[in-house]
């Protein structure tokens, strides 16, 4: 009996390298939305980076499912669930951009966003290998849903005074080297 686990337990992992099985542990989502991340050789100028970036976006703006996009050049597309995952948010540099893209609500196209960013590559790679540059088209991966929280000042004043304790919250003040924490004031 023992043996014949083992031949099984042997069989069904051999299953994955003889690509018998499909191995995905979470499938596609449609998402409104992709990422174009851009990544220049090192020490390339600012407006290098934001010529080829523009470029990219020109052509994104062809594209029937595209709704809208927004350049970040020289800095990080705000945080998302992507940028959680992946840590986008540590991105900076004149060499470095990405380009938020939203893509028509998923009601109202036929092509799912997996299947829209696999369209756009080809040519956003072709494009990139004209400026000699890394670019990946990055989805946002399917998970929980995760809510960002961005109060605007106001609001951050308002819910401020709402909390009873104020002094659980810390600031940190970062210089070159060193890090200190003092209590936030209301």
């Amino acid at each position: 009996m023992f043996v014949v686990t083992i031949v099984l337990l042997l069989g069904s992992v051999l299953m994955f390298f003889t690509k018998s099985v499909a191995v995905k542990m979470l499938p596609f989502d449609n998402k409104n939305e992709f990422q174009v991340v851009i990544d220049m050789p090192e020490g390339t100028t600012l407006e290098r980076t934001a010529a080829v970036t523009k470029e990219i976006a020109q052509y994104l703006s062809t594209v029937p499912e595209v709704v809208d996009y927004q350049n970040y050049i020289g800095a990080s597309a705000p945080i998302t669930f992507n940028g959680l995952v992946r840590h986008y948010d540590m991105r900076g540099g004149s060499n470095m951009a990405d380009i938020q893209v939203n893509l028509l609500h998923k009601e109202d196209r036929d092509l799912q966003s997996h299947d829209i960013a696999k369209v756009v590559r080809p040519e956003v790679q072709k494009i990139a290998k004209k400026y000699g540059a890394n670019v990946k088209i990055v989805e946002v991966p399917p998970g929980p849903p995760v809510y960002l929280l961005n109060l605007s000042y106001p609001s951050r004043r308002l819910s401020h005074r709402r909390v009873k304790r104020p002094e659980i919250f810390i600031k940190i003040f970062h210089c070159v080297g060193t890090a200190s924490a003092s209590i936030a004031q209301p």
